[in-house]
């Protein structure tokens, strides 16, 4: 389940992001496509991430019980460090659709 799950929400989007890229961009090399491509990923994860920080730090502090905020904020930040994960996933999955894309061209 969580393979179909990577496959849908990171490598999907980041192969059709590849894919469109390199159609409008096409003098771009396969390095910067791919690092562009992988963006859309990475931008939902820290908006997420963001999301959440925004909830915990506009709620009532009387929500919060003995470390109930604190660990909703390291939670946050572990977040934004952890959207690196999928965002390298996106860039590889993205630098193989360009090569294989680009296969018959060269």
């Amino acid at each position: 389940m969580l393979t179909v799950v990577i496959i849908l929400a990171v490598i999907g989007p980041s192969i059709l992001t590849a894919l469109l890229v390199t159609r409008h961009f096409p003098k771009w090399r396969v390095g910067r496509s791919a690092l562009v491509s992988g963006l859309p990923v990475l931008l939902v994860c820290w908006g997420g991430a963001a999301f959440m920080l925004a909830q915990v730090i506009s709620g009532p502090s009387i929500e919060c019980e003995v470390d109930g905020c604190a660990m909703s904020i390291a939670t946050t930040a572990m977040l934004f460090v952890l959207a690196l994960v999928p965002y390298i996933i996106a860039v590889a999955s993205a630098v193989l659709a360009i090569l294989v894309a680009n296969r018959g061209k060269d």
